[in-house]
C-alpha cells in the first residue's frame, strides 16, 4: 500500500508541475521539453498505478467490474494524451485548444480522486486540523492558479502568466484585494466568475463548503472529520455541526443575494447591459461580504464617491461579513426570537451572548471613532472636496 501511495503522490506532483509549465506564456524551450518528458512519465505512472491495483486485486474480474468508471477515465486520458502529444502538435485552432483544456480538466479531477485514495497516507495530517485547513487552501490556490492560466479567462486569449495567476489566486482565496492586473479589463466574464468563486471559497472556507455538501446529501461523517469542522467553527457540541454549517451557508448566501439585489439598479447604468449588471452586483456583493477588496471597475469604487447608496450597501456588507459568523448567527437568532415574541406575546426572547455584545460594541466604537477621526483630521485636507 505504501509503494502505491508513493506512486500516486509522484503522479500527482508531476501532473501539477506539467500543467503549470504547459500554460506558461513565456516558457523556455528546455522547460517545454521537460514538460513533454513529464507528461510521458505521468502517463507511465498512471498506467503503473492501475497495473499495481489490478495485480493486487484478489479477484481480477471483480476489480474490473467495480472500477469501470475509473478505467473509463483512464482510457479517455490515454486517448487525449495521444491526441495532444502525437496528433496535436501539428494542429492548431479551437479544436486542439478544447482537447487540451479537457485533458487538463481530467487531470484536475484525477488530483481530487487521488487525494481521496490517499486516506491512509494523509491520516496523520487529518489528525491535525490546522494542517488540513492549510492544505485545503493550498489545493484551492493550485487549482485556481491553473484555471486563470487558461486562455478563456483573459480578454487577450492567452491566460495569465504563472506568477500573475498565482498572485491573483492567492489574493482572492486569502481575501486581501491586492492585484497585479486590472480585474475589470484583463479578464473575460468567465475569468471574473472564477475570481468571484475563489473569493467565496476563501471567505467561507473549502472545508465548510465540502462538509455542507456532505450534509446536504446526507452522507455519514467520521468522528475525525467532525472534530475538524468543530475546530474550524469553535463549536464544542458535535451534534449541532450540521445545523451550524447550514446556518452559516444560508446566512452568507442570503446576505450576499440581498446585497446584490439592492446593488443591481445602482450598478446597471455603469454595467451597460442587464447581464453585466447582474454579474457586477453579485461580484461586488460577494467581494464586500468576504472583505476581499476586488472590484470590476478600473478605479475600484472611486466612481461612486458621490453615490451614497453604493457606499452604504458595500459598507454594510463589509460590516456583516467582518463581525464573524458566530456573531451574525447569534444576532439573527436573537432578532428572530424577539420578533416571534412580539407576534405571539409569549416566550422568552433570546439575548445576545457576551461575545456578540463585545464584538458589536467594540466594532461600533471603532467605526464611529474612526469616522469622527477621519473627519476631524482630513475634512479640510485630503477629503475637503468631499
Amino acid at each position: 500500500m505504501r509503494s502505491l501511495a508513493w506512486v500516486t503522490i509522484a503522479t500527482l506532483v508531476l501532473a501539477i508541475v506539467s500543467l503549470f509549465v504547459e500554460q506558461m506564456e513565456r516558457a523556455a524551450a528546455w522547460m517545454l521539453s521537460a514538460a513533454s518528458v513529464i507528461d510521458y512519465v505521468v502517463l507511465a505512472l498512471t498506467l503503473a498505478e492501475t497495473g499495481i491495483e489490478i495485480s493486487r486485486a484478489p479477484v481480477k474480474r471483480n476489480y474490473l467490474s467495480q472500477n469501470l468508471p475509473s478505467l473509463g477515465f483512464l482510457a479517455l486520458f490515454v486517448g487525449l494524451f495521444a491526441y495532444t502529444r502525437v496528433i496535436g502538435p501539428g494542429a492548431s485552432g479551437a479544436g486542439y485548444l478544447t482537447v487540451l483544456i479537457i485533458r487538463n480538466a481530467f487531470l484536475i479531477l484525477k488530483v481530487f480522486t487521488r487525494i481521496r485514495k490517499l486516506s491512509a497516507f494523509i491520516a496523520g495530517v487529518i489528525a491535525h486540523p490546522a494542517q488540513t485547513i492549510t492544505l485545503s487552501f493550498l489545493l484551492v490556490i493550485a487549482v485556481g492558479t491553473l484555471v486563470l492560466m487558461m486562455p478563456f479567462t483573459t480578454v487577450d486569449g492567452r491566460g495569465l502568466s504563472f506568477l500573475e495567476s498565482l498572485f491573483t489566486t492567492t489574493s482572492a482565496v486569502c481575501v486581501t484585494g491586492l492585484t497585479v492586473v486590472d480585474t475589470a479589463t484583463v479578464f473575460t466574464v468567465a475569468g471574473q466568475i472564477v475570481i468571484m468563486l475563489l473569493i467565496q471559497i476563501g471567505g467561507l472556507g473549502i472545508m465548510i463548503l465540502s462538509f455542507f455538501t456532505i450534509f446536504v446529501f446526507r452522507q455519514s461523517v467520521s468522528v475525525e472529520n467532525k472534530l475538524l469542522i468543530a475546530y474550524m467553527l469553535n463549536e464544542d457540541n458535535l451534534s449541532v455541526l450540521s445545523t451550524a454549517i447550514r446556518r452559516i451557508i444560508s446566512i452568507t448566501f442570503a446576505v450576499e443575494l440581498a446585497g446584490a439585489i439592492v446593488l443591481f439598479p445602482m450598478l446597471r447604468a455603469s454595467a451597460g447591459t442587464p447581464g453585466r449588471a447582474i454579474l457586477f452586483a453579485l461580484f461586488h456583493a460577494v467581494s464586500a461580504f468576504c472583505n476581499a477588496g476586488f472590484a470590476l471597475f478600473t478605479t475600484s469604487l472611486e466612481g461612486f464617491v458621490d453615490h451614497p447608496g453604493v457606499s452604504l450597501v458595500i459598507a454594510g456588507l463589509i460590516f456583516a461579513g467582518g463581525i464573524s459568523f458566530g456573531v451574525t448567527t447569534n444576532a439573527f437568532q436573537a432578532a428572530r426570537s424577539r420578533l416571534r415574541r412580539l407576534q405571539t406575546g409569549s416566550g422568552r426572547p433570546q439575548v445576545l451572548s457576551v461575545n456578540s455584545r463585545s464584538v458589536l460594541i467594540v466594532t461600533g466604537v471603532l467605526l464611529v471613532g474612526g469616522t469622527l477621526g477621519f473627519y476631524a483630521l482630513e475634512h479640510g485636507r485630503s477629503l475637503a472636496s468631499l
